[in-house]
């Protein structure tokens, strides 16, 4: 009877939070890489992404075809999961796409994200990305909706050690229900490289009312096939992660994020990248 009362409540939580959050459109703020996640989803600017989730720009970045999934136990409450498969491939040396869906929630409380997105490489260190999602939302009492959210996303290298990176999405507020909107969301994020394996994340973002977050991620490779990560962000939560690089480009990463309201969920995923 404990065990059941402890799960009910862990989901009256995540219920409270999520139509809290429901012009906030909370899914799309999840990571669909978990390399990211590590670092508390510092993710809009990457120097070796695997994923096109975080940012369109991305694409172009990618191994001529990757493929990758994810998983998401809550540990409170096992009736819900968060599920991602990502795809990704180049087209020429300049272009690339991505595809991606991901699901998370119960049967009858859920949130689905299916989007596309397309990189194009602008000289030599910039790219320049456009995406598009839709978005599946399943509540109580009504609360169905379905919306579409466009996206530009930019990355481009300032120096040899500063990268830079940038993600609009949503730019007007879309209205989908009367007085329910999917609001504009704005990511800013800077990756430094000040010795060879250690990278240092910073990020920003805005999203609609919720007051700005900032991200800080830090990413050390131990050995070449071996990295450990970290991050926090200013609303406070933390997160830890690593990454093993197998042979064969397959990789597996963990990462573990401390939510205060809904408890620690730890993440795990697979990426195979394909250089033929």
């Amino acid at each position: 009877m404990q065990h059941l009362i402890s799960r009910l409540i862990a989901l009256a939580l995540w219920l409270t939070t999520s139509c809290h959050s429901w012009s906030q459109y909370s899914l799309i703020h999840q990571s669909g890489d978990i390399r990211a996640a590590g670092m508390s989803q510092t993710g809009v600017v990457m120097g070796s992404p695997t994923t096109a989730m975080n940012n369109p720009a991305h694409a172009v970045f990618l191994n001529p075809f990757q493929l990758g999934v994810i998983s998401h136990p809550y540990i409170r409450n096992g009736s819900l999961s968060f599920l991602s498969i990502t795809a990704g491939m180049k087209l020429s040396s300049r272009q690339g796409i991505g595809v991606y869906i991901q699901r998370e929630g119960s049967g009858y409380l859920n949130e689905i994200l299916a989007g596309i997105g397309f990189g194009q490489k602008i000289g030599a260190q910039s790219s320049i990305g456009i995406g598009l999602s839709l978005l599946s939302k399943q509540f109580p009492e009504s609360m169905n909706s379905l919306g579409l959210i466009p996206e530009i996303g930019i990355q481009t290298k300032l120096n040899s050690s500063i990268s830079l990176g940038v993600l609009v999405r949503n730019p007007i507020p879309i209205e989908i229900q009367k007085g329910v909107l999917f609001q504009s969301d704005y990511r800013l994020g800077f990756c430094y490289e000040p010795s060879q394996g250690l990278l240092i994340y910073f990020g920003a973002q805005k999203s609609g009312e919720f007051p700005m977050n900032g991200h800080l991620g830090l990413e050390y490779q131990l050995r070449k096939a071996f990295s450990i990560r970290m991050g926090a962000k200013t609303l406070g939560s933390f997160s830890f992660g690593a990454g093993l690089n197998l042979k064969n480009q397959l990789s597996i990463d963990l990462a573990a994020d401390l939510h205060f309201q809904i408890g620690p969920r730890f993440g795990i995923g697979l990426n195979w990248g394909f250089s033929k």
